[in-house]
């Protein structure tokens, strides 16, 4: 819980609440600092999704207001020939042609995806 509480792009978390997840998530202010630690996290390997755009919303919220987590799931899934997926992007308020890029996303990313450099590249596929 305090990985998800120390990440500017979380603001909230939402337990579950079923059968004893209250009990155990409330127990997580009660318990000490050493086992708030997260710090066992660096020691595993890099991911496999690193430089890869995942739909975790953590570069959210973007100064402009693009969704750029349903765009760039419209623009793979139209890369995969769905064209509903296409007719849905081309209905969007906001596209990617929008990006004014700043930057706030790429610094935002977990997984180091430049999406603002992404966001030209979305642009050129759907013609914008």
């Amino acid at each position: 819980m305090q990985y998800a509480l120390d990440k500017l792009s979380i603001l909230t978390v939402l337990p579950g609440i079923r059968n004893d997840d209250l009990t155990r998530t409330l127990h997580y202010l009660e318990v000490s600092d050493v086992e708030k630690d997260y710090s066992i996290l660096r020691i595993f390997p890099i991911l496999e999704n690193c430089n890869q755009f995942v739909y975790y919303k953590h570069c959210h919220p973007c100064s402009k207001g693009l969704d750029t987590t349903l765009i760039n799931k419209y623009y793979d899934l139209a890369r995969l020939k769905d064209e509903l997926a296409a007719d849905h992007y081309h209905h969007l308020a906001l596209k990617a042609s929008d990006c004014i890029v700043c930057h706030h996303c790429d610094k935002r990313c977990p997984f180091h995806v430049q999406q603002s450099e992404h966001m030209q590249e979305i642009t050129d596929y759907f013609h914008e």
